[in-house]
């Protein structure tokens, strides 16, 4: 009789075990389901906002590269109207491609407020519209669209003579030294643009200027 109920006992007690066997399994597989299944949505989110925080970097180079090529859009078409002779555009399509240059130029400089930096750039901005009333020489410009929007009205003053009116000279004169202090202000602020996409990112200078202490490359 106490065999037989050792026995009934132990029976009991082993299928109590399968049957916890049978729910604690399903449930322990399940939890690590679920924790794989958060492990995987946590991954995924870092992957996306990893991919988002490099389209916003991308997109902040693209701006700050934006700048100096809207600029050098201007510039050639500057340099093309002065050094064209004959070729010259008429003065009604130069001052149509020319707003069209500064319109491009200053929406490219004031998108960089997005970036968190801001280009002065004219003296109207800098010092106040009646304080920068006073005349600037062409060799004095110091901000970008003051500097192009002078080298624009000498460059449409150059297109509106003949090239044997006797003004032409000193037109073309007034139009170089414009064009020069263009360039030197345009190379200054080129330079500020690379240090900010430097900041941006890590980016590696090509320089393809022959050294001039070794101009053979060797």
């Amino acid at each position: 009789m106490q065999d037989a109920l050792y026995g009934l006992l132990g029976g009991l007690g082993g299928a109590a075990i399968a049957a916890g066997a049978a729910y604690w399994g399903p449930v322990k597989a399940q939890k690590e389901a679920l924790r794989e299944a958060e492990r995987q949505r946590e991954l995924a989110q870092a992957q996306a906002e990893a991919v988002r925080a490099d389209e916003r970097r991308m997109a902040r180079l693209a701006r700050v590269a934006l700048i100096p090529r809207r600029i050098g859009d201007w510039m050639h078409l500057l340099m093309f109207n002065m050094h064209s002779g004959s070729r010259r555009v008429d003065a009604e399509s130069f001052a149509t491609a020319a707003l069209a240059a500064r319109n491009a130029v200053s929406e490219a400089i004031y998108d960089g407020v997005s970036e968190g930096f801001l280009i002065v750039a004219t003296e109207a901005s800098q010092r106040g519209f009646q304080e920068s009333q006073i005349r600037i020489g062409e060799e004095e410009q110091t901000a970008i669209l003051d500097a192009l929007d002078l080298f624009t009205r000498r460059i449409a003053t150059l297109i509106s003579l003949s090239d044997d009116d006797p003004r032409w000279p000193d037109a073309a004169q007034a139009a170089s030294r414009a064009g020069n202090a263009a360039m030197k202000v345009r190379a200054e602020l080129s330079a500020q643009l690379i240090s900010r996409l430097l900041d941006v990112d890590n980016l590696d200078v090509i320089d393809t200027r022959p050294n001039p202490l070794n101009p053979a490359g060797s």
